[in-house]
């Protein structure tokens, strides 16, 4: 059986600047405005055209994710531990 645990049940980090975010290892990604990614790096790494594609408000993003940037928009950024 899968198990997901409750994302409220983990810090979060809200993202809104283009600085990357590394350091940290989060499970989900919530955009929370259209999003444009610079880079995303884990169990699935956007780059190239993807990175360039606008992911829209209300878009979940699950994974392992160990870095992050965005271009544009604003993400809250679910921690895994």
């Amino acid at each position: 059986m899968n198990y997901i645990p409750e994302l409220g049940s983990h810090q979060c980090d809200l993202v809104t600047g283009t600085s990357a975010k590394s350091g940290q290892s989060w499970c989900a990604i919530y955009c929370i405005e259209a999003t444009v990614f610079t880079s995303l790096t884990g169990t699935i790494t956007v780059t190239g055209n993807l990175a360039d594609a606008a992911f829209a408000a209300g878009t979940m993003i699950l994974g392992n994710f160990t870095e992050f940037q965005l271009t544009s928009g604003a993400v809250i950024a679910y921690r895994a531990e």
